[in-house]
């Protein structure tokens, strides 16, 4: 008896709560696995995007190395020109010969040679007995002496921009002695020309680490980008390559890192977060937008649903209500088919039976 009257005390739940929850119980479910979904595409397109990136800078000094080898390749089959050949072997003695038309000649050649490949701007041959370094557009005509240079692999060009790579000649030079060593010189100009092409998105840009100490070569020279690269670059020795996240001039970079595995040579890529993963913000706004949408309709859904229950259940008790305070003329006189028009046809033929 007390469960009873407690129970009757406790507040009926109105019938727009009921439907509303109804409808929150089967969307809801849909909505959490669709968000799920959602956000396991979203990780994956995230990191797709990511990949790209380092892939661009993979592409790039993938396609760099690709051409300083073809440059080689030319460089050594220019080591057998004969005039280069003939002043690097007859200088060990002295025959008294005019070497003057010889050196003009070689640089005809250096000229040619200058133009093997749109990123190399000079070339020159450095003769070590001769003690002569003999360039297209100049030659040391007078012997400076000294010992000859170490030739590094790669370098960055001293007092000038760019890098430039050695090839000595023979290969075996540290037991037969070095005979002639060829250099090119890769600029700084037609490095940054190329290193625009890798820049995909705006705000992006591109630099170069050459030599070992690294020394920079790019748009990205400023102290924070120096500082991001060193320590990444110096932890690339097992996968020589990187990606993060950093901060960089007040905006978040996706700072991408690909060092080279032969060469002293590395791209560092760096593009703003918000233009990389730019479709994921389409995607967001879209998903947001949708839950929006199912927000509303919802509730319009539960709107139109419980006035199409509440209508004809108000105009069936107002039924009532005349039936009880004696008015036996009442006729609901509907046209309806469904389930409330039977309902209301029984009502009149039991008002008429009252009559």
């Amino acid at each position: 008896m007390f469960l009873g009257t407690k129970l009757r005390t406790i507040p009926a739940i109105p019938l727009f709560a009921r439907i509303l929850l109804a409808f929150v119980l089967v969307v809801v479910p849909i909505y959490l696995v669709s968000f799920f979904l959602y956000q396991s595409g979203l990780q994956t397109v995230r990191e797709r995007l990511l990949e790209a990136e380092q892939q661009q800078a993979r592409l790039g000094l993938q396609n760099l190395e690709r051409e300083i080898q073809r440059v080689q390749a030319v460089v050594i089959q220019f080591g057998e020109n004969y005039q280069l050949r003939k002043l690097a072997l007859e200088s060990t003695i002295d025959l008294g010969w005019d070497k003057v038309q010889d050196i003009q000649t070689l640089q005809s050649s250096l000229y040619l040679m200058s133009g093997i490949s749109p990123l190399v701007e000079d070339c020159w041959v450095w003769l070590p007995y001769l003690a002569r370094k003999i360039s297209p557009w100049d030659a040391d005509l007078v012997a400076r002496g000294g010992e000859p240079p170490i030739p590094p692999a790669l370098r960055p060009v001293s007092g000038a921009d760019g890098f430039s790579i050695s090839l000595p000649f023979p290969a075996n030079y540290r037991t037969t002695g070095l005979q002639f060593m060829i250099s090119t010189q890769f600029s700084q100009r037609k490095m940054l020309e190329y290193l625009q092409t890798i820049v995909r998105f705006s705000g992006g840009a591109a630099c170069m680490a050459v030599g070992n100490p690294y020394s920079y070569i790019g748009a990205l020279l400023g102290p924070e980008i120096i500082a991001i690269a060193e320590p990444e670059l110096a932890d690339l020795a097992a996968q020589r390559e990187f990606q993060g996240r950093r901060l960089l001039d007040g905006k978040m970079q996706v700072v991408s890192i690909k060092q080279s595995d032969s060469l002293d040579l590395a791209i560092i890529l760096s593009t703003p977060e918000d233009q990389v993963l730019g479709p994921l913000a389409y995607l967001s706004a879209w998903f947001a937008g949708l839950t929006v949408l199912t927000g509303v309709l919802v509730i319009f859904f539960t709107v139109w649903t419980t006035s199409s229950i509440e209508r004809p259940l108000h105009a069936l008790v107002d039924g009532l209500r005349k039936v009880e305070h004696g008015d036996l003329k009442v006729n609901l006189n509907t046209r309806r088919r469904d389930e409330f028009g039977f309902l209301y046809r029984q009502f009149d033929s039991m008002v008429a039976g009252l009559d």
